[in-house]
């Protein structure tokens, strides 16, 4: 570790021991609006602000990384093949309040 020892460094470097690249971010606008992912979007290698891997700050590792190191409870991950379905989309994680 070549920076100041914090949450964030500690914890980015960790992840990348663990086998984790960054957290990149895709973002894709026309005249202000999203539009699809095509080749017009602007990728950013540390973009996701919301992930330590995304190194801006010392946030939590995201839900595909938490599933590559088998953090998250069984039957948490769906895999959709075709058709329709209704999905509810919840929290992985709350914030603990307190000591």
């Amino acid at each position: 570790i070549n920076q100041a020892a914090s949450v964030l460094v500690i914890g980015h470097e960790l992840g990348h021991t663990f086998g984790l690249g960054h957290a990149s971010s895709l973002r894709c606008t026309a005249a202000g609006l999203t539009t699809p992912i095509d080749g017009t979007c602007t990728r950013s290698e540390y973009g996701d602000r919301f992930d330590t891997m995304g190194n801006s700050r010392a946030g939590h590792f995201n839900a595909q990384f938490k599933d590559t190191f088998g953090w998250l409870p069984a039957g948490s991950i769906r895999n959709h093949s075709g058709g329709s379905a209704t999905y509810t989309i919840g929290a992985l994680a709350s914030t603990l309040t307190g000591t």
